[in-house]
């Protein structure tokens, strides 16, 4: 099968499932989202259902309910023991304090294969990479109103975000969990992908780097 045809597949399987996705002309594409190259063409979708969450306004939203019910958050704190007794835990052992519990949350994303080794669980196969994205803006476009595009063929996304928009070109390292560096040169490749494939990127200036691990 051709890219176009792929696509047509995924669409239909996509509808029987309920989704209202559908294929669209790339000149159609573009006008949706005036930064895509007029000058290319690809198979082109769209879900004009589909939304995207502010994940750091839903995890601020969690906190702060959090803190109203009374709960201690701490930050920057080492785990240094799970007290395990009768194959049930008891406590964790967090910078010299120990702090007992009857029920223990795993939720230490790339962290969370080595706290479960901790705890004596089955292990689990988990391997932490690093992806980076970038915060671009141009103080003279607006964003509002733009829907996210992701071309599937070269992995680069940009999603409309704080006045501006977050590129990434979807690179994927296994790495040790830590955290993580930003790679200049990864930076400026996604850069450079994301102005190919989105030409008016040019105007856009560079606001913050940053590295995480999915």
């Amino acid at each position: 099968l051709d890219r176009e045809e792929k696509v047509e597949a995924q669409v239909l399987m996509n509808q029987r499932c309920g989704l209202k996705r559908e294929v669209i002309s790339w000149e159609t594409a573009c006008k949706i989202f005036p930064l895509l190259d007029t000058k290319q063409q690809f198979a082109a979708t769209l879900c004009p259902t589909d939304g995207d969450l502010d994940v750091n306004s839903l995890l601020q939203g969690f906190l702060k309910g959090a803190r109203q019910k009374g709960v201690k958050i701490s930050f920057e704190a080492e785990v240094e023991k799970i007290v395990v007794k009768n194959q049930q835990i008891t406590a964790v052992i967090v910078d010299g304090e120990q702090l007992p519990c009857e029920v223990l949350i795993n939720a230490a994303g790339a962290w969370a294969g080595r706290l479960g080794e901790m705890a004596g669980a089955f292990p689990v196969p988990l391997k932490p990479c690093r992806r980076h994205l970038l915060m671009i803006k141009d103080e003279k476009q607006s964003t509002l109103d733009l829907p996210m595009v992701w071309n599937e063929a070269s992995g680069v996304y940009l999603k409309p975000e704080s006045g501006g928009f977050l590129l990434s070109a979807c690179d994927q390292e296994e790495i040790e969990p830590c955290d993580s560096p930003v790679d200049q040169k990864i930076v400026e490749s996604a850069i450079d992908k994301g102005i190919a494939h989105f030409p008016s990127l040019h105007t856009y200036s560079l606001v913050r780097a940053w590295s995480g691990i999915r």
